[in-house]
């Protein structure tokens, strides 16, 4: 635990503290009671001070995260409901985060990093299982910080788990989706035992989804609605994670959430990303064969490999979707070797692919 001036002077001096507590109530009793209540009241406003600094002084602790709660809202009994708290050190010492305890047994967590240097990232990851609960479910997570100081921060997950509603499939799942392409995926709600269940509104967290409803079925027994969601061709690069709201007309389930998730891929992909020759002996001739694949037919123009030592050869310059590329490794100096092959094609919007090669020549 830190200890402030006093803290610590009371510590070291407890001679000096029992003298100035005699002094001090002396001269409290030398006033006359209009100074002395004066006094007292003055007394008072320096220590409401000293208490309210000390009650926010750990805010600090607070700010590393971007926020400090999830709301799942209303799900299907059985989802497993997942959420990243991000944490950054915007503080100028090493902040180091001793662990995270949960109130419940119904969330699992993967902690951060040990430690986080000044303007590092990371998140407290969680996993919430709504099959083990029903109904209406609040979680405290505790992250306990050692440095620079001793504090303890106090997150919240909350979700309603319901037996009465059922999506199919459980998630908008786009999978793999080409940038420019955009996408379309359909999920159906249902409720059950809700003849009067309505759906008012359907929502997004994120500018490139685009979003409509229909009711499907209506009887005593089920209401069917499908929620369809389009992905917009402008999604950038890289993998996503989103929600869809969904609002009703029930008050025990008002909103319903529908987890989003994608991986919007370049126009050009080599397969494998990267290539890893190992240890290579320095008079054996290597080989390693790369795919690159587009989405519509492209010619490779030329392909640059490394220097005179990783030469570089194709099949065909004629346009196709995939293309078949030997890179030969050979005559190269020992000792440790990377860099990338550059792939030019007459692909408007992608005339470069560039690929990392590495390895170790070995006597």
């Amino acid at each position: 635990m830190q200890l402030n001036g006093v803290d610590k002077f009371c510590k070291i001096n407890p001679i000096w503290v029992c003298y100035f507590n005699i002094r001090f109530g002396t001269f409290c009793l030398s006033l006359d009671l209009p100074h002395r209540n004066d006094f007292m009241k003055f007394i008072s406003v320096i220590v409401l001070g000293l208490i309210t600094h000390n009650a926010f002084s750990g805010t600090w602790a607070d700010g590393l995260f971007d926020e400090l709660n999830k709301d799942f809202g209303s799900v299907p009994r059985g989802m497993i409901l997942q959420h990243n708290f991000k944490i950054k050190n915007n503080t100028r010492e090493v902040v180091g985060i001793l662990g995270v305890r949960s109130s419940c047994g119904c969330t699992t967590i993967q902690t951060p990093k040990r430690y986080l240097q000044p303007g590092e990232e990371s998140s407290v990851q969680v996993r919430m299982d709504s099959g083990r609960f029903r109904g209406p479910k609040t979680v405290s997570l505790h992250v306990k910080l050692d440095r620079p100081e001793s504090h303890e921060v106090k997150i919240w997950v909350k979700a309603n788990s319901r037996d009465d509603i059922a999506l199919s499939p459980e998630i908008v799942d786009f999978k793999t989706v080409r940038v420019g392409e955009g996408a379309n995926f359909d999920i159906q709600i249902r409720f059950f035992g809700l003849p009067d269940a309505e759906i008012h509104e359907v929502s997004t967290a994120s500018g490139y989804l685009n979003t409509k409803f229909k009711q499907e079925v209506r009887s005593q027994s089920e209401t069917i609605y499908t929620v369809s969601v389009e992905l917009s061709g402008q999604a950038p690069v890289g993998k996503w994670y989103s929600d869809v709201w969904v609002e009703t007309n029930q008050s025990s389930a008002f909103k319903i959430r529908i987890p989003v998730r994608m991986e919007i891929i370049s126009a050009l992909l080599a397969s494998p990303a990267s290539i890893e020759f190992g240890e290579v002996s320095k008079n054996q001739e290597t080989e390693r064969r790369v795919l690159i694949r587009g989405a519509k037919p492209f010619r490779l123009t030329k392909i640059e490999g490394l220097g005179d030592s990783v030469k570089v050869k194709f099949a065909s310059d004629q346009s196709r979707t995939t293309h078949v590329v030997t890179l030969v490794l050979k005559d190269m100096k020992i000792g440790l070797f990377q860099g990338n092959v550059k792939a030019f094609t007459d692909i408007a919007d992608f005339p470069l692919l560039q690929i990392p090669v590495r390895g170790e020549i070995i006597p």
